[in-house]
């Protein structure tokens, strides 16, 4: 039995506090030209076996940034501020910065792990490491020789006598495991500190005047002033000459008999050293302690630990953007198919029997006036004509079919996109209550250029989509549809002189949904309110370029997405002379969520896998359509719309679109 309570008793006294520790992810791929976030790797950066601590990050090459910073104070030197921001209650806003080799800032351990989820890194192959130090109220840390320093008050001197008690003081203090001494000053960058230190040491005075601060300062009888305690300890403290630093006050040191030295308060001395006795209250009513951090710290309070980074090999800007290409495309086609079928849907809900509508925009912009003119004639005579097939049914077109530039800005992909073609084909039925019943074919075509190395992709995808319109209450209705179908992208990256080239499939569905409202009185207005959720999956197939070299092998990729906004829609009849006016204004805010995998890439020769994750997923966005629509005397129709779509937050791009058509009515 006695052995049983000696083994419980010997594993009691044998237990070990913890040791404080780092985790960082063992392998990280880097990026020479973006951002990546660390726990990207799968495993997220954080802290353990710490209350509040000091925390610094240094790159050695590269840049890394925080981009959460709640509830943190800076450190001086770091992230941009000055020793005064350390004492301060603002957070340390500035470690957001893109150009930061390292990071200092002080927390709880929560909000550190908080901040260090968002730590991220650009640049080629290198370490990131990290080291964590609990804090001590009052403890200060100086990045240049990374020493500890704690100034310490006591008004009535009660507790210790002079120099000689300061200095006891000191001694038989402890910070994370480094022994205490008097504070010797051996730079303008660390006097200046503890001046700094000082001066705003106490938020309260009372009592004391902040005469001085003892330093580890002192000579015997008759002897040269060096520094009594610490690594320096022995060190000459000249009054001349530059091998070493002082900073002693004019005058000073003056008198054989002052063997003890102090930092002055007054504003005059600010910072200055002088030499005192002992015991004079009046000359010191502070004492300076330092911690050495190249003594042993003790593993219950401090951590450290390094990052190797590697830098991908396959994944270069041109080929980065054109997998973020096939992803904002693939977002852009599904959106362009159903912002078609809502117009549709918009135009019958108020009317009482099946109307066609022809609805295509021809928008070539050829150089040549002569083939501009004959391609508007073609708009004006053929295209845009109203049939009715058959008195149950209606058939319906929309879109735009063009060439050139358009006006398409990405800040991410530096892309231009030329013509951009898209046209619906539908076929519906208004049913009982003005409810309608339809189903569309839609087409979507357009060239990418992307960068400075011209890679090029020509996309095209084919969906079919079936919808309905209902009328909930008068003046309410629910629109819906739901569409699949498939995406084809036509690659070209340069290599070299030459261009490998590539054709990758894909599947989409999607769906919408809408809910309109208008007011209750009967304005002149065409006034509506309006809801609506998008969403949509892409599934993006494997593919292998071809060409004479660097050949490379891209695996599968899903493409997630739900868009919400809500806005309204304005128009308004004007009628005068056997003609009419109709102005519109149709305006829509909301946001964008994107989940996109991996997109995993590998040389045709190599093994070896990269995987990159597209970032900046989420946006906000704003859309605006404005224009008129104008029928003359029953003879001349003219239609002018001004489109415009930006995305904003994250990925910033924007569209712009301008339409206008004329034509003489013939029938």
């Amino acid at each position: 039995m006695y052995r049983y309570y000696l083994l419980l008793l010997l594993l009691f006294c044998t237990t070990k506090v913890l040791a404080a520790s780092i985790t960082l992810p063992s392998t990280f791929t880097t990026d020479a030209t973006d951002w990546v976030q660390v726990s990207e790797s799968g495993t997220t950066p954080s802290i353990t076996g710490f209350t509040t601590a000091l925390v610094i990050v240094e790159a050695s090459v590269g840049n890394i940034k925080i981009t959460t910073t709640t509830s943190l104070k800076a450190v001086n030197s770091y992230c941009g501020y000055t020793a005064s921001d350390e004492r301060s209650e603002s957070e340390p806003s500035n470690c957001n910065g893109s150009s930061l080799t390292e990071i200092g800032f002080i927390g709880s351990q929560s909000n550190i792990n908080t901040a260090l989820e968002t730590l991220s890194f650009k640049g080629s192959s290198g370490t990131i490491t990290i080291k964590t130090y609990e804090t001590a109220s009052g403890v200060k840390y100086l990045k240049d020789n990374e020493h500890f320093y704690n100034i310490v008050s006591d008004p009535t001197n009660d507790t210790y006598s002079g120099a000689n008690g300061a200095r006891a003081k000191a001694l038989a203090s402890s910070y994370n495991g480094l022994d205490g001494y008097l504070c010797n000053i051996n730079s303008q960058a660390e006097n200046d500190f503890l001046e700094d230190l000082f001066v705003n040491h106490d938020t309260s005075p009372g009592e004391h005047t902040h005469q001085s601060m003892w330093l580890g300062g002192y000579a015997a009888s008759g002897e040269t002033n060096t520094w009594r305690d610490g690594p320096d300890a022995g060190t000459s403290i000249p009054t001349s000459g530059s091998e070493y630093f002082y900073n002693w006050n004019s005058g000073e040191p003056n008198n054989t008999a002052e063997d003890y030295v102090v930092m002055y308060y007054k504003n005059d001395k600010r910072g200055k050293w002088n030499d005192t006795n002992n015991g004079a209250l009046s000359a010191a009513d502070h004492y300076c302690i330092e911690y050495d951090h190249t003594d042993t710290l003790s593993s219950s309070s401090y951590a450290t630990a390094s990052l190797t980074l590697t830098s991908s090999s396959v994944l270069d800007s041109t080929t980065k953007s054109i997998i973020r290409s096939q992803a904002i495309a693939s977002r852009s086609i599904i959106r362009q198919s159903i912002r078609n079928i809502h117009d549709r849907m918009q135009f019958t809900r108020n009317l009482d029997k099946n109307i066609s509508q022809q609805n295509i925009k021809l928008a070539f912009n050829f150089e040549s006036e002569t083939k501009n003119q004959i391609i508007d004639n073609f708009n004006s005579y053929f295209i845009n004509k109203d049939i009715n097939l058959f008195n149950n049914f209606a058939i319906w077109t929309s879109g735009n079919i063009g060439n050139g530039k358009i006006e398409f800005t990405n800040d991410i992909l530096n892309e231009d996109i030329y013509n951009n073609n898209n046209l619906t084909i539908g076929l519906d039925s208004k049913l009982q209550r003005n409810n309608s019943l339809g189903l569309a074919l839609t087409m979507v075509s357009r060239d990418s250029e992307i960068g400075s190395d011209k890679a090029y992709i020509d996309t095209d995808a084919l969906n079919i989509v079936s919808y309905a319109s209902m009328m909930l209450e008068e003046k309410e209705w629910f629109d819906t549809l739901l569409g699949f179908g498939n995406i084809e992208f036509d690659i070209d990256r340069k290599v070299s002189n030459n261009f490998n080239s590539a054709t990758r499939d894909g599947q989409q569905i999607f769906s919408s949904f809408k809910y309109t409202k208008k007011p209750k009185k009967n304005f002149k207005n065409d006034l509506s309110y309006f809801s609506r959720l998008d969403l949509g999956f892409t599934k993006l197939e494997k593919y292998t370029e071809t060409g004479t070299s660097n050949l490379i092998h891209f695996n599968k990729q899903n493409i997630k997405q739900a868009s919400f906004g809500v806005g309204s829609n304005l128009s308004r009849i004007v009628e005068a002379n056997n003609s009419f006016f109709i102005p519109f204004l149709n305006f829509e805010i909301g946001g964008n969520v994107s989940s996109i995998s991996d997109s995993q890439s590998s040389y045709t020769t190599s093994s070896t896998v990269s995987s990159y994750k597209i970032k900046n997923n989420d946006s906000g966005f704003c859309k605006l359509n404005l224009g008129f629509e104008a029928d003359i005397f029953k003879v001349w129709e003219i239609k002018f719309s001004y489109d415009y779509y930006k995305e904003t937050t994250n990925v910033n791009n924007h569209e712009n679109q301008v339409q206008f058509t004329i034509r003489k009515k013939y029938f």
